[in-house]
């Protein structure tokens, strides 16, 4: 997947550079004890963090089976 340099995200008035992101079949965590077919992991770093000291921030998408996902047919 391409993905425009200087991508990032902001949270708590923080702003963190995106790095990569990558997928786990099964999710790797549950909700009510149940897993998910494929968890997405949308990895970040916090920005001008030091190199021994980095900070990051992972957002995780959950996916059900179900109807066609337009995403999952770009990157796949």
């Amino acid at each position: 997947m391409d993905f425009q340099e200087g991508s990032t995200i902001s949270y708590d008035d923080t702003i963190y550079n995106f790095k990569q992101c990558h997928f786990h079949t099964p999710s790797e965590h549950l909700i009510d004890s149940v897993p998910y077919a494929m968890e997405m992991h949308i990895v970040n770093m916090l920005a001008n963090a030091p190199k021994d000291n980095p900070r990051y921030l992972v957002v995780g998408v959950l996916f059900k089976v179900g109807k066609d996902n337009k995403f999952l047919e770009l990157v796949t």
